[in-house]
């Protein structure tokens, strides 16, 4: 029965979108991720870390170019103080807001190390973002919450959440950091630590999905 199960999920993926071959193991993560599964290590941040960071990357996940489509509702960070659940920040890409434009096109072997290689291409339209991981098949589009809020003091936990929608070939992962300063142009040159990452999300679904991180 379990051989089974793990051939119908197999068979209900696209052809030819597929990275990954054995449907066990993160289906829709591109085999150059560091973190083909999801993982939360620092609910709260360090000593020395006080700035909030949230982040989501996509990717044509076999790198041919099959085409694909993201998008993305909105983005929250969340914060919670004792049974009060705060949003510390929210980009509800109401507009194109100028801070967008230093989202960017990474790297992909090796995964999403250096700096920026080019832009990252977007739409706006009607509240959606909006991106096509398929027209740049070798590399990560990779953005994140422009407002890059502190910490508030006596945070028990930091969580993520967006709602997207996945058409096609691509996958897509979010993830939380802590920064030691604020950032606001985004650029990764201040010292940050990981807090965790979700798993990769794929079309399993054209409907819309909600992707969280350290959601309690």
């Amino acid at each position: 029965m379990e051989k089974l199960l793990c051939l119908l999920l197999f068979s209900s993926l696209p052809l030819g979108c597929i990275n990954n071959t054995n449907p066990d193991d993160a289906t829709y993560a591109p085999k150059e991720s560091p973190h083909q599964h999801s993982y939360y290590s620092l609910p709260t941040p360090p000593q020395g870390f006080t700035v909030g960071a949230s982040w989501m990357q996509a990717i044509d996940i076999d790198g041919k170019g099959t085409p694909s489509k993201v998008e993305v509702d909105w983005m929250r960070l969340h914060a919670i103080i004792g049974i009060k659940d705060s949003i510390l920040t929210e980009e509800s890409f109401d507009e194109e807001a100028p801070l967008m434009h230093w989202y960017g096109l990474y790297s992909r072997i090796p995964f999403v190390i250096g700096d920026r290689l080019d832009v990252m291409p977007f739409t706006v339209e009607n509240g959606i973002m909006i991106l096509e991981p398929s027209t740049s098949p070798k590399l990560v589009f990779h953005w994140w919450n422009t407002s890059k809020p502190i910490i508030p003091i006596g945070t028990t936990r930091v969580w993520f959440e967006s709602k997207i929608r996945i058409i096609g070939c691509a996958g897509v992962q979010a993830g939380i950091d802590y920064l030691t300063s604020s950032d606001v142009k985004g650029v990764t040159n201040k010292t940050e630590i990981e807090a965790g990452v979700s798993d990769w999300f794929g079309n399993s679904t054209t409907d819309w999905q909600i992707i969280t991180v350290g959601k309690p």
